[in-house]
C-alpha cells in the first residue's frame, strides 16, 4: 500500500525540509485510487501548535484555491457568497485564501472508532 501511494516521495521531499528548517509536515489524506497520499506543506503556509510535551496538537495551513477546487471540494452550499458569486458568473478560476484547521477534539469517546 505503501509502494501505491506517494508516501516515500512525501519523505524525501521532507528531507530538505529538515536541513533547512528543523522540521518537516505532511499531512495523510483519502485517495480514491491510492487509498491515500501525503500532502507535503510548504514551510511558511503552516502554523504548528503544541503542547507543554512538545507534541504537535494542533495545526493550521492557508491554500490559496480556485473557486472551482473550492466547489468541488467542499460543496456549493458549503461555501461562502463571495464563492459562489464566482462560480455562478463562471469565474472558476477567482482564487480565494482556506484556512484549513486541525485541532484536538478534546470531548471525545475514545472507545468509539474514528472514521
Amino acid at each position: 500500500m505503501l509502494q501505491r501511494s506517494n508516501v516515500y516521495t512525501a519523505f524525501h521531499q521532507g528531507y530538505g525540509d529538515l536541513g533547512c528548517f528543523g522540521q518537516s509536515c505532511g499531512i495523510m489524506v483519502a485517495d480514491p485510487k491510492k487509498r491515500f497520499r501525503i500532502v507535503q506543506l510548504m514551510h511558511g503556509q503552516f502554523w504548528i501548535g503544541r503542547d507543554e510535551s512538545g507534541v504537535a496538537m494542533t495545526l493550521y495551513r492557508r491554500m490559496y484555491w480556485s473557486a472551482d477546487k473550492v466547489v468541488r471540494r467542499f460543496g456549493y452550499k458549503n461555501c461562502s457568497y463571495p464563492i459562489q458569486n464566482s462560480y455562478d458568473r463562471g469565474r472558476y478560476d477567482d482564487r480565494y485564501y482556506i484556512w484549513h484547521a486541525i485541532e484536538p477534539r478534546m470531548k471525545r469517546n475514545p472507545s468509539k472508532l474514528d472514521r
